[in-house]
């Protein structure tokens, strides 16, 4: 799961190391249009929603740890870019000409899910004698597409070329 750094949208930062757990629902509205007559209830689709939440260990102490990362987007001026890859990636470069989810590296037929997002929450828990933890959870700012390469050309740029895009 890669985000981008506050402030600098062109640095890609991956925090699943720091992961346990990534949840990434995605929903549609749906609106009642049943009526007088009817014997079973009719809906129309509304807006596609989506959510993305994690929770792992706490790690402070440079710019990249998650702390340091989650702690600058707390109110953020705007949104972070963010990047998932729920195959993994084989490559991640950073390339200041591009957003940070353009650089990265897919297997064939593999998605990658990309954005921009709000962090909603971030919390720090801890007890005695357990590792201190943190979750979060992340509110789309923009549609959320997802990018599915169809050639043998892997890698996601700016001109996304061989990849075919979807909204999610």
């Amino acid at each position: 799961f890669f985000v981008s750094v506050a402030g600098d949208q062109t640095e890609v930062i991956d925090i699943s190391d720091s992961l346990k757990e990534l949840s990434f629902p995605r929903q549609i509205d749906m609106a009642e249009t049943s009526a007088f007559g009817n014997t079973n209830k009719t809906y129309i689709q509304g807006l596609a929603d989506a959510s993305i939440s994690g929770t792992g260990q706490w790690a402070a102490g440079s710019a990249e740890d998650i702390d340091q990362i989650m702690s600058d987007l707390i109110g953020a001026a705007s949104p972070t870019n963010f990047a998932y890859a729920p195959a993994g990636v084989s490559a991640k470069t950073v390339d200041g000409s591009a957003p940070a989810y353009n650089v990265l590296t897919a297997a064939a037929a593999k998605p990658i899910f990309y954005g921009t997002v709000w962090l909603a929450s971030y919390e720090i828990t801890g007890s005695i004698g357990d590792v201190v933890a943190v979750s979060f959870q992340f509110q789309p700012a923009t549609d959320i597409l997802r990018l599915v390469n169809d050639s043998g050309n892997n890698t996601l740029t700016a001109d996304t070329g061989s990849w075919v895009a979807s909204t999610v």
